[in-house]
């Protein structure tokens, strides 16, 4: 497998944002639950997991509000680590991480496939990144959280750092953690 990322600057600090050379479908760690053997990975731009991820991210956050991912949509990815909890080789969980400055990164793009909701899978695969972000010296972490996930978010340790607003249509709010 060949390095296919580069460094990205982050913002104009001048700063290095996250270090983005990995491997393709880099396998990060697995763990067992309840019989079952997850695999946690970055997923490459382009790869064919990340088509999976796509998908994943399509019918978890799109297709319920009546929308699909454009070409637009998914042009940042390529400057994001896309994280992913995969069993038997599909995407079962991911999430997003893109920097905004030296010490400040914004989680995106959270999703857990709805048949395997309600397990612990959400909070794995937070809990994971933010240790990663945090060994790479981030020191906080912000979303832009659904009304509808601010219970779980809190239970993370996020706070709530906005009024409402919407995004795709829906109520959101912007929550930070400290790492």
């Amino acid at each position: 497998m060949q390095f296919i990322h580069t460094l990205k600057y982050a913002s104009d600090t001048g700063c290095l944002g996250i270090n983005a050379f990995y491997k393709q479908e880099n396998l990060i760690f697995e763990f067992q639950i309840s019989n079952l053997m997850y695999e946690f990975k970055t997923v490459d731009f382009q790869s064919d997991l990340y088509y999976k991820v796509v998908d994943l991210r399509e019918r978890v956050l799109r297709l319920p509000l009546g929308l699909k991912f454009q070409k637009k949509d998914l042009e940042t990815d390529s400057n994001e680590l896309i994280y992913s909890l995969i069993v038997a080789g599909n995407p079962v969980a991911c999430v997003q991480a893109r920097p905004l400055g030296c010490d400040t990164v914004k989680l995106r793009q959270m999703a857990v496939e709805q048949s395997w909701q309600g397990r612990g899978l959400g909070k794995k695969i937070i809990s994971k990144v933010e240790e990663l972000l945090r060994n790479k010296s981030y020191k906080q972490v912000e979303l832009h959280a659904r009304k509808t996930a601010i219970g779980f978010y809190l239970k993370m340790g996020y706070e709530i750092d906005s009024d409402e607003f919407t995004e795709v249509g829906i109520p959101h709010f912007r929550m930070i953690k400290k790492l």
